[in-house]
């Protein structure tokens, strides 16, 4: 069932935490996270880590819609399997992920302030972004109805539109996003990338600031140099220490291809963020072997990834969206059927070929 309140618009929150892990516990919490710990998705949780980044310490970080409800109720709706791996680190409460109020307190505890939070599809919830697909495949489904059977236009849109009004709707506010070229092809895999930074002491001041701007600027501008990359779906940064940094992000395709994306594309952008890290290439992130060097070096290992919408990349999504918006203008000027219904499709088809390719 598609929620009532998939059309609300809202911006990702996020939080990054690191949990103590028990003394001599580290084996067995890497043999708890090699299985499948969230069974019932619950909504609006865009995605969830949970790695160790050394032998002592576990990070657990998420993208949520709103607040850190979203996350408590997939943490309570899971528990069974949550408590076996969390109860390897100290301070978690006796009552489990059950216990939503101990949680928050367990979490805000241990919680790493963020530093950025970058977000491919802009002010779209967890439950839109996840629908926004498959709404696009119904319209392509119904466009082949109409094609096969022009007589039967009336019968097929009503269908579309009553299973799929709800869909429509998330996309009410906002104009519709134009693609260019670039953005209508897409690679086929997911994957989540972790790493910890230490950076020069004098440096502190002016990475706070670099990322505070850049914060500004997504918020206020939808501006960031990540939207130059089209296959980077969700990027942060946090602060564990005053000097050590936590950077994660998730993205579509192979880590070569990831990695000359931001060579050849955000370089000085990158070189402005990392350049004061200890080990960051003296020719900067333009250099893209040695770049994939200082990054392999302090990458972590994936252990548990859970992804709300994982077969989808952020081409698709973004394609899907696009369609979705222009979806309320095409509903609303649809004919109520016959061969005027159907010179209506012909015409949306011809305007949008590349959001349907």
């Amino acid at each position: 069932m598609i929620p009532p309140d998939i059309g609300e618009k809202v911006v990702p929150e996020t939080i990054a935490v690191l949990l103590p892990i028990k003394a001599g516990h580290k084996a067995a919490l890497h043999a708890q996270l090699e299985k499948h710990v969230f069974e019932h998705p619950v909504g609006e949780v865009h995605y969830l880590r949970m790695l160790p980044i050394n032998d002592t310490t576990l990070l657990v970080s998420a993208v949520f819609d709103a607040d850190l409800n979203a996350l408590l109720n997939l943490m309570a709706e899971n528990a069974t399997r949550l408590d076996p791996v969390l109860c390897l680190t100290q301070g978690y409460p006796a009552g489990g992920a059950s216990d939503t109020a101990a949680m928050r307190t367990f979490l805000k505890l241990h919680e790493s302030p963020t530093l950025m939070l970058y977000s491919a599809f802009d002010r779209a919830s967890e439950p839109a972004v996840r629908e926004a697909t498959p709404l696009r495949l119904e319209f392509l489904e119904f466009v082949k109805a109409v094609q096969r059977h022009p007589g039967a236009a009336r019968a097929s849109y009503a269908t579309f539109l009553k299973d799929n009004h709800v869909r429509i709707d998330t996309h009410s506010e906002g104009a519709a996003d134009e693609l260019s070229a670039a953005a209508l092809s897409a690679p086929e895999r997911q994957n989540p990338f972790t790493m910890v930074f230490d950076i020069h002491e004098d440096w502190v001041k002016r990475l706070d600031k670099t990322l505070k701007d850049g914060e500004w600027f997504l918020d206020h501008l939808n501006i960031h140099p990540l939207r130059q990359i089209p296959t980077v779906h969700y990027a942060r940064f946090a602060k564990i220490t005053r000097t050590k940094i936590l950077f994660e992000s998730v993205y579509d395709g192979e880590w070569e291809q990831y990695i000359s994306d931001f060579a050849v594309h955000i370089p000085k952008k990158l070189d402005l963020v990392w350049g004061g890290a200890k080990g960051y290439p003296a020719g900067g992130a333009a250099d893209a072997p040695a770049l994939a060097e200082f990054l392999e070096e302090r990458r972590l290992p994936r252990d548990y990834f859970y992804m709300s919408y994982s077969n989808q990349t952020v081409k698709e999504i973004q394609k899907s969206l696009a369609l979705g918006k222009k979806l309320i203008w095409f509903t609303r000027e649809a004919p109520s059927g016959g061969e005027r219904l159907v010179r209506h499709v012909e015409r949306f088809i011809h305007r949008n070929q590349s959001l349907l390719a």
